[in-house]
């Protein structure tokens, strides 16, 4: 009968030291294995488990696989969500670079994962990947106090305001001016 003890990731029997089997561990002097935690894996004889290797559209934390967040993604195995390139973008659990996507003139990829139109007095590009002068991940200002309509997808699209004024008399007899700019 054997009387040294075993070294991490293998047990004592009748016979001697023995590598722990798969998804088991042992730490030095075991005299049996311990059973992985549900999501973990090792191979033969090892003296501790892991996370399972993430699928792809996720990555690897101290807590375990994460889903990689809106525009980002990771093929299996992934440690790190790689991001996608500027002006484009991808919805969170995204798998591999074709996921990231521009979207039609006029819109932007949102941090929610959608495309979203630019604001009023801004405008972009279809798939613009430009970031100067930018205002949510790309729409461009309007130039020279120019404004535009909601989701502006050209340049062209900016326009000086038109305004109506009319004076107007009030019930005291007072006159006011009130104008109406579109």
């Amino acid at each position: 009968m054997f009387t040294d003890p075993c070294v991490a990731g293998k047990y004592m029997t009748d016979d001697g030291c023995v590598d722990c089997p798969e998804n088991t561990f042992s730490e030095n002097g075991a005299s049996s294995c311990t059973p992985c935690s549900e999501g973990m894996v090792s191979g033969t004889g090892s003296s501790s488990c892991q996370y399972e290797p993430c699928q792809a559209g996720n990555y690897m934390t101290e807590r375990g696989c994460q889903q990689c967040p809106v525009n980002t993604y990771s093929g299996p195995g992934a440690l790190t969500c790689s991001s996608c390139a500027i002006g484009i973008g991808s919805p969170a659990g995204s798998t591999s670079a074709a996921d990231c996507v521009g979207c039609a003139g006029g819109y932007y990829y949102s941090e929610s994962g959608t495309c979203t139109r630019c604001p009023v007095g801004y405008w972009i590009p279809a798939g613009d990947d430009d970031t100067s002068d930018t205002f949510q991940a790309g729409c461009r200002l309007c130039p020279n106090g120019k404004t535009s309509s909601l989701g502006a997808g050209n340049e062209t699209d900016c326009h000086f305001s038109e305004c109506r004024c009319y004076n107007l008399e009030t019930v005291d007899g007072r006159w006011s001016t009130s104008c109406h700019c579109t």
